[in-house]
């Protein structure tokens, strides 16, 4: 897989925000891009709604750190995994659609 854009998702303790997401993001036109999700240490269910928001979707991926303090401190954590280009969102501004033509030209 070779998407044409990826998107950084930092998460901490924003379990109840991630079937959100998924839905929002399955219901873009765009279909070219991959999820990094990248889970920090929470005091909630955010791995366990992550790993089932990810489950059967070969174009989401989840990784794993200790708590930063910060929320953009784990984008450059995944940014070595990306293949595509990086859009980097945060969870609540996801209501904004990608728009297939001009996905990750930020346009």
């Amino acid at each position: 897989m070779n998407p044409r854009f990826s998107i950084i998702v930092p998460c901490c303790n924003v379990g109840k925000y991630i079937a959100p997401l998924a839905s929002s993001l399955a219901s873009q036109s765009c279909r070219d891009y991959e999820v990094l999700l990248v889970v920090e240490d929470s005091v909630d269910d955010t791995l366990a709604q992550c790993s089932k928001a990810a489950e059967g979707k070969p174009n989401w991926r989840i990784f794993t750190q200790p708590r930063s303090g910060s929320p953009a401190a784990p984008c450059p954590s995944a940014a070595r995994f990306l293949p595509g280009r990086a859009l980097v969102e945060s969870i609540p501004r996801l209501h904004v659609p990608i728009r297939g033509q001009n996905a990750g030209d930020g346009h």
